[in-house]
């Protein structure tokens, strides 16, 4: 088809990193609401590390297309 497989793959990577900050919020809300999920309800260290893990995956997000662009898409 002409299309670098390769590229196919480094392209969707950059887009699911881009996604997934929209996708981990919510789990993390929902796993924090006791009425959700009753005696399994995150307790504060956990809590804490879930907050950390959105902040360090949204710092991902924000930083993938800019190096995607940046390095040519990996060519660098």
């Amino acid at each position: 088809a002409g299309v670098n497989p390769i590229q196919v793959v480094e392209y969707s990577i950059v887009f699911s990193v881009l996604t997934l900050p929209l996708t981990y919020l919510p789990l993390l809300m929902a796993a924090g609401d006791r009425r959700i999920m009753g005696a399994y309800v995150n307790n504060g260290p956990t809590k804490i590390a879930g907050w950390f893990f959105l902040a360090l995956v949204t710092l991902a997000g924000l930083f993938a297309l800019p190096l995607l662009v940046v390095t040519r898409g990996g060519k660098l």
